[in-house]
């Protein structure tokens, strides 16, 4: 019987190396979809600010700069970056403190795009809930803080295990719930808790905003993803 493996292999190759040679061929003269991502930790009192790009819209391939444009936060070009070929660049800045912040997208030879998100926008959030709980329990996540702007904001718990924490190969990755009614409160339930195993498990609680931006460049497009994020360790016990 013959084998036709080294010629899917060749095809296969044939095909990455295309797709790779279009995505280092994109022209950054092209327009920009625009990614900025702000998540607050009031917590830590820190900010981490995203930021990447995509050719002509949100189905484009993404963008390696390859020095023809910049990226400014707050004024400061000093970011972490990753780079793929096929995603293109994502760019990462570690901010003390909560400030507002103004994402600047410097296109070569072309122009400056400028839009900026206010912290004040997304108000307070602070998470009431017990330290230790027993796996017969349910469990309580109580919000506070200002409250939802329904048309633009939701809010989400997470509970996750904590590193180190042993699962015993149940199915417990991760839980997740939305709270887009503004009751104030999460709940887990027995039929939930009753599956855990004991030990310690992240919660986060996670309020988001959407935006448009204020200056697209061209009709390419492009979001502001705003979170705050809460961070507590609950433990479990039998």
């Amino acid at each position: 019987m013959k084998s036709y493996t080294p010629f899917i292999l060749l095809a296969v190759l044939a095909v990455g190396c295309k797709k790779l040679q279009q995505q280092l061929s994109v022209k950054v003269s092209d327009q920009m979809y625009q990614v900025y991502t702000v998540n607050y930790f009031p917590k830590k009192d820190s900010t981490t600010v995203y930021a990447s790009f995509k050719q002509g819209g949100v189905n484009g391939q993404g963008i390696v700069f390859w020095d023809e444009s910049v990226v400014r936060v707050n004024d400061d070009l000093t970011s972490h970056v990753s780079s793929d070929p096929y995603s293109g660049d994502k760019f990462v800045w570690y901010l003390a403190g909560q400030p507002d912040v103004t994402m600047t997208l410097k296109r070569k030879d072309s122009s400056t795009l400028t839009n900026t998100v206010s912290r004040s926008v997304m108000g307070e959030l602070d998470v009431e809930m017990a330290s230790v709980l027993f796996t017969s329990d349910t469990i309580r996540v109580h919000w506070t803080g200002t409250p939802l702007n329904k048309k633009e904001e939701s809010i989400q718990v997470i509970m996750e295990p904590s590193p180190g924490t042993n699962t015993h190969g149940r199915d417990l990755a991760r839980y997740s719930v939305a709270d887009v009614n503004d009751s104030n409160g999460f709940v887990f339930d027995y039929e939930t808790t009753h599956r855990m195993w004991e030990g310690k498990y992240d919660i986060t609680v996670k309020k988001t905003r959407t935006m448009s931006l204020q200056q697209a460049d061209g009709t390419a497009g492009g979001k502001i993803y705003m979170y705050i994020i809460v961070k507590k360790t609950l433990e479990l016990r039998f």
